[in-house]
């Protein structure tokens, strides 16, 4: 397994973690890092990181998915290749699992696996507030709570990823904030991140004062639906 890092993103639909995932595995190759991204996602057909298989691999990013991913044929199997994470052929692994409880059921069968790798291992859980089923803390906690016992893993950070697409706006992002730390205190989990486009991000630190719990990264758009393009 080697000194390979590796990051696990978490969360609800709608909660932007796909979008996530893609920006750190490109950013990942960016700085030189021997990079794969897996797809888990085993619920949804539609968005999920290996529609961008082309953008990726353009990167040099491997790209391991189910053989159906994107096809529109919705079995839910997981690759066999997904297990190569594990032998220390990459420095960097980007793992984009099921966006709810039920899609999280495909990270538990690497329980073992992910113990090994423990001090090297980021699990992350996005959390948009925008969205109704994490909309405040106690729809925060049963998410969590069930994700976790599906995924048989525990989170360790959270990312405040919240909008509202094409609508987000700064005042947005901070009502997402004050929730997330809300989590934060109630759940002893810390805020890794706040992501968001650029211009958002700096405008979210003028209306905070820099009084804020996470560092801010921005991340760009990629996963927009096809009809946002005209």
């Amino acid at each position: 397994m080697a000194n390979t890092k590796y990051d696990i993103l978490v969360g609800n639909y709608g909660s932007g973690k796909t979008e996530i995932a893609l920006n750190f595995a490109l950013d990942g190759a960016a700085q030189g890092k021997k990079t794969v991204l897996v797809d888990l996602d085993i619920v949804n057909p539609y968005f999920r990181s290996s529609a961008k298989r082309l953008l990726l691999e353009e990167a040099g990013i491997m790209v391991i998915a189910s053989e159906f991913a994107n096809t529109g044929i919705d079995l839910p199997l997981v690759s066999a290749e997904t297990a190569r994470i594990f032998t220390g052929e990459f420095d960097y692994a980007v793992i984009d699992v099921g966006g709810d409880p039920v899609g999280a059921t495909a990270l538990g069968r690497y329980k073992i696996e992910l113990g090994k790798i423990a001090d090297r291992l980021n699990t992350n859980f996005v959390l948009n507030a925008s969205r109704p089923q994490t909309i405040d803390l106690p729809a925060v906690r049963k998410m969590l709570e069930l994700i976790e016992a599906r995924g048989r893993v525990k989170m360790n950070w959270l990312i405040n990823n919240t909008n509202l697409a094409n609508e987000s706006s700064p005042e947005n992002l901070l009502t997402g904030q004050r929730l997330v730390e809300e989590v934060s205190r109630e759940l002893d989990i810390p805020v890794r991140y706040i992501t968001g486009r650029a211009d958002i991000l700096e405008k979210f630190r003028e209306l905070t004062g820099a009084e804020f719990k996470g560092e801010l990264r921005p991340i760009v758009m990629r996963m927009r639906p096809g009809w946002q393009d005209y």
